[in-house]
């Protein structure tokens, strides 16, 4: 099954580098490029890495992963930010 990350798109909202992003998270920048970019070298992230990730931007960690385009729901407003 095909899925598409978002940290850049959130990242960015969040006017963070990803230098800052990483130190935050405790990982690698490298890291964090290879799954903005979806480089095919780049390991799937664990679960606890994209909470990491989540909690960093200080978003939910489902709106990071989308399976599809469309999105049913209104994550912003509607997400209860428990991360």
């Amino acid at each position: 099954m095909k899925y598409i990350l978002f940290i850049k798109e959130y990242r960015i909202i969040k006017k963070m580098t990803q230098y800052e992003l990483a130190k935050k998270c405790r990982i690698n920048q490298s890291y964090i490029s290879q799954l903005e970019s979806n480089h095919p070298r780049a390991k799937s992230p664990t679960l606890r890495t994209m909470f990491r990730i989540a909690k960093a931007l200080d978003i939910c960690p489902h709106i990071l992963v989308q399976y599809n385009f469309k999105c049913d729901h209104d994550c912003f407003t509607n997400c209860d930010k428990k991360t």
